[in-house]
């Protein structure tokens, strides 16, 4: 099962773009796997969200991604926010313990070096909550 926390632009449209190579967007690729089941996104633009879980029929759609990663569980969730909200919400999706994060690059922006927070991961299980 998967989650995708953003429903924008490489969350979801970019799957619809006819000039890019497909599958473009994460929604896309994980809708194509036949062993994913999606079962929830979530995103702040209830626009965006609305138009993202008409395309997934049968997916939870949440407008953030604490009530989200509180009330589901799932062995894949992908980070497609903006690059300033890359930190933040994939140290909240590791802290669910799903099988896999599967985070757009950069990991945080400079802001987020500048902040004095730096973290580096090399692996996970076991989940050392202590780190964070």
């Amino acid at each position: 099962t998967a989650c995708v926390i953003g429903t924008g632009r490489i969350g979801f449209t970019l799957g619809f773009d006819k000039k890019r190579e497909q599958p473009a967007s994460h929604t896309m690729a994980l809708l194509a796997n036949p062993c994913v089941r999606i079962i929830a996104g979530c995103d702040t633009d209830n626009e965006k969200l609305e138009a993202w879980g008409r395309y997934v029929p049968g997916a939870r759609t949440f407008s953030d991604a604490d009530t989200m990663l509180s009330e589901i569980k799932t062995d894949i969730i992908v980070i497609a926010v903006n690059e300033d909200a890359h930190l933040e919400a994939a140290l909240k999706a590791i802290k669910s313990k799903p099988k896999l994060v599967i985070l757009e690059k950069p990991v945080m922006s400079k802001t987020s070096l500048t902040a004095g927070r730096i973290f580096f991961i090399t692996s996970l299980p076991p989940f050392d909550e202590t780190v964070f």
